[in-house]
């Protein structure tokens, strides 16, 4: 298990989500270790290296929803050893099938989709589904109105590669590889990683530790993000 104890957090976001997407983590652990945050503005290539190239045995990686399947895969194929991985709102294989929660090709298409003929209406739409069913989705949703714009500067054809990550990614095995502690914190009300995950996640990685948020949709909040830097910090 997490001993508490780790020199630098790097953060990572999830699809389509700005570095103001995850301030709120970034605050929460914020004092007592250096925080570096990374977005999924660029091609895996280009991205993955530069990540593990500052990962260590003292780093503690929290990736969130897409942020987590690209630590999955990094560190499996790097093989490097960290403090701790923390999967916030993640699915190593997220669209699902009959034997493992997710949310289904079918809306991972209609993204693919909508992205072709109107990029604004499909991120404002994807906004709105992180915070569905949040104990304060209005606020959220406030919060999120303004992602969209700050990612004009990232390219379609990335948001259609990382999309593609989505879509096709099945990490499960990889996920299994993994020689150092694992937390997954799933939210009760999470639209787009599904609370139903607890179960599968206990079965087949019983050395992993499961935590669930209550009233936590997809978008990790300031309180929630309190909640997640607590259980890290305390081991």
């Amino acid at each position: 298990m997490l001993d508490g104890r780790f020199d630098s957090v790097h953060l990572i976001g999830g699809w389509a989500q700005p570095q103001s997407a995850l301030e709120p983590l970034a605050q929460a652990f914020s004092g007592d270790s250096a925080v570096t945050t990374w977005t999924l503005s660029d091609s895996y290539a280009a991205l993955a290296p530069r990540l593990s190239a500052q990962w260590n045995e003292r780093t503690l990686i929290v990736g969130w929803s897409l942020g987590g399947s690209l630590a999955i895969r990094r560190l499996a194929e790097d093989g490097r050893k960290v403090a701790g991985l923390a999967l916030v709102a993640s699915n190593p294989f997220f669209p699902g099938d009959s034997s493992w929660p997710g949310v289904g090709h079918e809306l991972l298409d209609s993204f693919a989709e909508d992205l072709k003929a109107d990029r604004g209406r499909l991120l404002r739409r994807f906004n709105l589904l992180q915070t569905q069913g949040a104990a304060a989705a209005r606020a959220q949703a406030r919060q999120t109105l303004g992602f969209a714009s700050e990612i004009e500067s990232w390219s379609d054809q990335q948001l259609s590669a990382s999309l593609e990550w989505l879509r096709s990614w099945d990490l499960r095995d990889e996920l299994a590889c993994l020689d150092f502690p694992v937390v997954h914190f799933l939210g009760a009300a999470d639209a787009i990683a599904p609370v139903e995950l607890e179960q599968p996640l206990q079965q087949n990685y019983p050395a992993h530790r499961v935590e669930i948020i209550g009233g936590m949709s997809h978008f990790p909040d300031a309180e929630a993000s309190r909640f997640i830097t607590e259980c890290l910090q305390s081991g």
